[in-house]
């Protein structure tokens, strides 16, 4: 995979992930157990009790949905000024930053959600993401190894491994990626 498809579909990706956050109920609290906050946890579990952060967050979906990168960052700034343990800001916000090929302060951000959040495993994929656009494979590798230990979005991490193992040489596990991504992805979703 080349630079500029890594790119396009961390973009789609995010988006996704994006479009589904704009779908939350205002009205729904964070969940107090632990669980990763991942495309099934999103909206339910958005991380703070800060209402006025959460808006905020919102505000930067909005704005990152139509690529307003720039106005998308500022809104999860202001989130994460409110709220600094708001892991699904940084997260975000990195995701931004990211589709601006900031990998450096992108990488920061998801580096920061893992922290705030260990379970994240979208924040393992980007990072991840932003680590083969910088030729750091072995830095990947271990990041989507991350993610599919965590398991709720295996499918994405499996192919994006797959890409990284083969930069390094290693085409076996490169196919085993590839056939577990095919198998994963013929399942139905429940």
């Amino acid at each position: 995979m080349n630079v500029i498809l890594m790119r396009f579909i961390v973009m789609v990706f995010s988006l996704a992930v994006l479009v589904q956050g704009c779908n939350a109920q205002s009205d729904e609290k964070p969940k107090t157990e632990e669980k990763s906050p991942s495309l099934s946890a999103f909206p339910s579990d958005k991380g703070t009790n800060n209402a006025e952060a959460e808006k905020l967050r919102n505000s930067g979906i909005e704005f990152a949905v139509k690529l307003e990168n720039d106005r998308a960052i500022a809104e999860f700034t202001k989130a994460i000024e409110l709220d600094p343990k708001y892991a699904d800001a940084y997260s975000r916000r990195g995701a931004a930053y990211s589709n601006k090929k900031d990998d450096d302060r992108a990488i920061a951000d998801f580096t920061k959600a893992i922290e705030l959040n260990p379970k994240f495993d979208l924040a393992y994929i980007n990072r991840g993401a932003s680590y083969v656009i910088k030729k750091e494979y072995e830095l990947a590798i271990a990041d989507f190894t991350k993610a599919i230990e965590i398991g709720t979005n295996s499918e994405m991490a499996y192919i994006m491994r797959a890409d990284a193992y083969e930069k390094i040489g290693r085409k076996d596990l490169a196919d085993a990626d590839n056939k577990k991504f095919k198998e994963l992805m013929s399942k139905p979703k429940q």
